[in-house]
């Protein structure tokens, strides 16, 4: 009866394995708005990491217990975010590219994670608007339980994403 159990438990660990294989291992995440208002305004707040809690998903709200750290750059290229709390986790955001004119890109590294994501928020012109794009690409890699993940991390993300960039909206319209 024993080696019946095992060889069921065996069997299933190898079914997991195999379906994790199987599955994505990179997740890519897109949302965007359109703001009325110029690149250089919304720059203000995309390449101020310190201003990110007045827009984006992460911020006290989410975690009362979250404790936020700057160093770096004041804005812009070098400046970097580091946070820890109970319900967001520990982790980093580094501005790696920024222009006021086309926005920012940076790197996420999440304690949890074994290799960081990428992400932009690109500022585009259409007239007296600007399209707000917000990305995340990231690769759970040789890292096999991630995979499982892949989904959760679009679908969380992207709720992120689009609360951010709305609020993101309202602040820009509401100062202009």
């Amino acid at each position: 009866m024993l080696k019946k159990v095992l060889l069921g438990i065996l069997g299933l660990l190898v079914l997991a394995i195999g379906a994790a294989f199987l599955m994505p291992s990179r997740w890519h995440v897109e949302k965007s708005v359109m703001v009325k208002a110029k690149p250089e305004v919304l720059y203000a707040s995309v390449a101020d990491l310190k201003q990110w809690g007045n827009w984006a998903g992460w911020n006290n709200a989410a975690d009362p217990t979250v404790k936020w750290d700057f160093s770096g750059a004041a804005m812009g290229q070098g400046a970097v975010m580091s946070w820890k709390g109970e319900k967001m986790g520990s982790g980093t955001i580094t501005l790696v590219k920024a222009d006021p004119q086309t926005g920012v890109m940076y790197e996420m590294k999440m304690e949890e994670m074994q290799t960081p994501s990428t992400g932009v928020i690109a500022l585009v012109p259409d007239g007296d608007d600007t399209r707000v794009t917000w990305t995340n690409d990231g690769d759970f890699g040789a890292f096999l339980p991630g995979r499982y993940f892949v989904g959760f991390m679009e679908k969380s993300l992207g709720q992120h994403f689009e609360e951010g960039l709305n609020r993101l909206k309202a602040n820009a319209e509401k100062a202009q």
